[in-house]
């Protein structure tokens, strides 16, 4: 008898695994695609697919997307000051999915970005914090994956929705900076300085460190070449 059960539990799982093989073959390129991130394997891949699709216009940007997922922690207002409040519990099958994929990405030492940011994050602000920004920045890089059909990269991840407004900031402080310490320096250099800068801040580098770059290149003669 437990025979003939342990028999009928073996077709059953063949049976769903056909099913399941069928229902994800037009996906198969969005599965593959996302394979491509550290830590994701073809299960947590065809799960996250089935929780929010590959058609990414149904999502405002990212930030939307991580916030369905309740990867961003909720607001509260009261008399004009707002409460910060537990991590909000939309997504509840996609969350947990995450969370599996972070704690095997973390620990990849054969692709080990996440594995740097990770540790960095653990050091300031705790483990449960550092796996769940960790997630948000994987369910980031899917959204903008889906977006653009690109394979996972990390030195392209500083373009992630970043408001134009910001944008506008960030090269107005470039330019005043360059004024500041008198560099002769095209408009293109400023820009190029500005994008340099929110590349070497995806590693740990801050304003200042780009300052210093640019100070000990202000004379090269490839200084161009070099920040591009």
């Amino acid at each position: 008898m437990v025979r003939s059960h342990l028999d009928f539990v073996q077709r059953s799982i063949a049976e769903l695994d056909e099913k399941l093989d069928r229902m994800i073959a037009p996906y198969e390129s969005a599965v593959t695609l996302l394979c491509t991130i550290p830590g994701v394997d073809k299960t947590s891949a065809i799960t996250i697919i089935s929780e929010i699709g590959t058609d990414m216009s149904q999502f405002a940007s990212s930030k939307r997307l991580c916030c369905w997922a309740g990867l961003t922690p909720g607001n509260n207002e009261s008399a004009g000051k707002e409460k910060s409040v537990r991590i909000t519990r939309a997504g509840v099958y996609l969350k947990p999915a995450l969370v599996q994929v972070t704690h095997t990405a973390v620990k990849s030492d054969k692709a080990p970005y996440y594995k740097i940011k990770y540790e960095r994050i653990y050091k300031r602000r705790g483990k449960k914090r550092a796996v769940i920004a960790i997630a948000m920045m994987i369910l980031t890089a899917i959204y903008n994956m889906f977006v653009t059909g690109e394979e996972w990269n990390p030195s392209d991840l500083y373009k992630i929705d970043m408001p134009q407004e910001m944008l506008e900031k960030q090269k107005e402080k470039a330019t005043t900076s360059t004024h500041n310490y008198d560099f002769n320096i095209s408009t293109l250099s400023i820009l190029c300085i500005f994008e340099h800068s929110f590349r070497c801040s995806m590693s740990g580098y801050n304003f200042y460190s780009i300052r210093n770059l640019i100070l000990f290149h202000d004379k090269c003669s490839h200084f161009h070449n070099f920040l591009i």
